[in-house]
């Protein structure tokens, strides 16, 4: 909890260090807003993604993602609404449990929604630049069937998190541009066991789409 309470001040605070630098921004061309589409692949980062009782064997492991996102300016400050979802793979583990002549099914996922404070800090097209720091609700799914019985990961332990980004566009024209961004997130005390046992969630996303600005 004061983990989570710690990175909660730096990114209430993030703002205020750009305040400056937006105003600076006023003579440059800018957009009033922005909607993309993209696609990406999600790394896992830590031991979190370890099955617990079955050693060497991964739970869960890294998957494909989709997302879009919402950009307006708010007192010249640019705000960015997004939406991932991250589908994770569970190969290691129904692999593990069927060479075991236990056959299993299961699945995972993540929902992302964020809601960030951006900084174009290049701004020379086609060339855009940009950091973006703020907050995220992190939705968890996780199910198995084994054997006629169904149950639901209920270690998985949805709430607020974290997200780091950096971001670089290229405009193709006025409007519309490639836009890639490698990205650092954080659901702290993402798995939580009923002895207590927790662990964070980590990951590095990588992203590739398309953005129109308007």
């Amino acid at each position: 909890m004061l983990k989570t309470a710690r990175l909660f001040l730096i990114v209430i605070t993030f703002p205020s260090l750009f305040t400056g630098s937006a105003v600076g921004q006023e003579n440059q061309d800018e957009y009033s807003g922005s909607f993309g589409l993209d696609i990406g692949y999600f790394l896992p980062v830590g031991n979190w993604t370890t099955h617990r009782y079955a050693e060497g064997v991964d739970q869960f492991q890294g998957g494909l993602m989709f997302g879009a996102e919402l950009e307006a300016r708010i007192f010249k400050i640019p705000i960015g609404l997004s939406y991932n979802y991250i589908r994770l793979s569970v190969e290691d583990w129904v692999d593990y449990a069927a060479q075991r002549g236990d056959p299993i099914s299961a699945s995972a996922s993540m929902g992302v929604y964020g809601l960030t404070v951006k900084y174009y800090f290049l701004k020379k097209k086609p060339h855009l630049m940009v950091l973006e720091l703020g907050g995220s609700y992190v939705t968890l799914k996780g199910h198995e069937n084994f054997a006629g019985y169904s149950y639901d990961y209920n270690f998985l332990n949805p709430g607020l998190g974290f997200i780091l980004v950096l971001g670089y566009n290229y405009l193709f024209n006025e409007h519309i541009a490639l836009a890639i961004k490698a990205k650092a997130l954080f659901r702290l005390e993402g798995i939580s066991y009923a002895d207590g046992q927790t662990n964070d969630i980590i990951g590095l996303p990588l992203t590739a789409g398309i953005k129109y600005f308007f």
